[in-house]
C-alpha cells in the first residue's frame, strides 16, 4: 500500500512538472502570445481594467474572432506594438481601423491586425501570478526543483523504509 501511494504522489508530481514545463515553453514558442485553446487566448491580464470588470492578474479567456466581425460596444483584446495584451471598448469600425475607447477614457484607433479577441467576461480570478510565475526563468527552475526534490525525498524514503523492515524481518 505504501509503495502505491508513493508511486501514486510521485506521478502527481511528474503531471504537474509537465504541465509547468508546457506553461513555460509556450510563452518561448509562441514568443509571447497568450494561450490558444479551442479557439479561444487566455491573456494575464497585466493592469486593471475595472470599467470591463478585469482585476490585474485575472486570466481572461478572449474568443477569437475576425476583424471584419468587431462591433460597436465590444470589448476586445489587442495586441501593442510593445508586445502587449491590452482590453478596449469598440466605439466604431472605420475604413482605416477600430476606433476604441482605452480604460483611461481616451479614444484611439487601432489597426484591425491588432484584434485577437473578444471578451465576454469570461475569465479566472487572480490565477495570473502563477502564470507569470511559471513562465519566468526562476520561477520554472524553482517548481520544478521542488518538484524533483520531494520526489528524490519520497524515493530515499521509500528505500530506507525497505531497508529497515528488512533488518527486523525475522528469516525462517
Amino acid at each position: 500500500m505504501r509503495t502505491f501511494i508513493t508511486r501514486l504522489i510521485i506521478t502527481l508530481l511528474v503531471i504537474i512538472s509537465i504541465f509547468i514545463f508546457i506553461i513555460f515553453i509556450q510563452k518561448i514558442v509562441d514568443k509571447g502570445e497568450a494561450l490558444r485553446f479551442l479557439g479561444n487566448r487566455f491573456i494575464v491580464a497585466t493592469e486593471n481594467y475595472e470599467p470591463y470588470e478585469i482585476n490585474k492578474y485575472d486570466i481572461v479567456i478572449a474568443h477569437e474572432l475576425d476583424p471584419s466581425e468587431v462591433k460597436e460596444n465590444q470589448i476586445i483584446a489587442y495586441y501593442t506594438s510593445d508586445k502587449e495584451y491590452k482590453f478596449a471598448k469598440v466605439l466604431s469600425v472605420e475604413p482605416d481601423g477600430i476606433k476604441v475607447e482605452l480604460k483611461d477614457s481616451s479614444e484611439t484607433i487601432i489597426s484591425t491586425s491588432m484584434v485577437t479577441g473578444l471578451y465576454f467576461k469570461e475569465k479566472i480570478e487572480n490565477f495570473g501570478k502563477y502564470i507569470l510565475f511559471f513562465q519566468s526563468l526562476k520561477g520554472f527552475l524553482i517548481s520544478i526543483g521542488i518538484i524533483f526534490l520531494i520526489i528524490i525525498i519520497m524515493s530515499l524514503f521509500e528505500n530506507i523504509w525497505f531497508a529497515i523492515k528488512k533488518l527486523f524481518t525475522k528469516k525462517a
